[in-house]
């Protein structure tokens, strides 16, 4: 084999490992410190996220304060004006935010807030959120949504303990709620098809 062979063999090999590392990330994200997900998810997104740059993707946080939380973070933009911004991207065709979904965003945004790690990007915790909606056949969907405050977390996370050691639970407005909660097949409140479906 000639070397003009030998090095067009060679340069097709670089670029295909080239390729292969930059497609091992998550589809449609650039890690993090780059502009966010590429030009295609981009005309999807809030112009407050697609003009603002990607700093966290798929990492882990903790704080002590106001609670002992841990999220690990889908992702977090920083915006043009300076606000960090979490996205948690969630599956399914209902273009809504789940009970659930929102307070997994509010917790994330919560540890963002108070963590004191070194990979703690700076900026100020927007009080919102987007929840990416995503579907085999269709395009995301950014949902924004109000975040729930520190306060409102911490009754959550300590009404939850309290349920868990005993006390008696308080019926929902939203028995879709149940389905969630990981105690709802011994509670006496919950609906009896959420207590069934959970037994399984």
């Amino acid at each position: 084999m000639g070397l003009p062979m030998m090095g067009t063999l060679l340069g097709i090999g670089l670029i295909v490992l080239a390729l292969v590392l930059i497609y091992r990330q998550p589809v449609g994200v650039r890690r993090a410190g780059g502009r966010g997900y590429g030009e295609q998810e981009r005309q999807f997104q809030p112009a407050e996220i697609a003009n603002g740059v990607l700093v966290l993707s798929e990492h882990y946080l903790r704080c002590d304060l106001p609670r002992r939380f841990g999220a690990r973070v889908d992702q977090v933009y920083l915006t043009p004006n300076g606000m960090l911004v979490p996205v948690d991207t969630k599956t399914g065709f209902r273009r809504e935010v789940r009970r659930a979904d929102l307070v997994e965003l509010s917790v994330q945004a919560s540890v963002l807030r108070h963590s004191t790690s070194a990979s703690r990007p700076a900026g100020n915790v927007a009080t919102w959120g987007y929840v990416r909606k995503v579907a085999p056949g269709r395009n995301p969907v950014y949902l924004r949504t109000q975040l729930l405050t520190d306060r409102e977390l911490i009754e959550i996370y300590d009404r939850y303990w309290l349920v868990d050691g005993g006390d008696a639970a308080i019926p929902t407005r939203d028995p879709a709620n149940c389905r969630y909660c990981p105690i709802a097949e011994t509670c006496s409140v919950a609906p009896v098809r959420t207590r069934q479906a959970n037994r399984r």
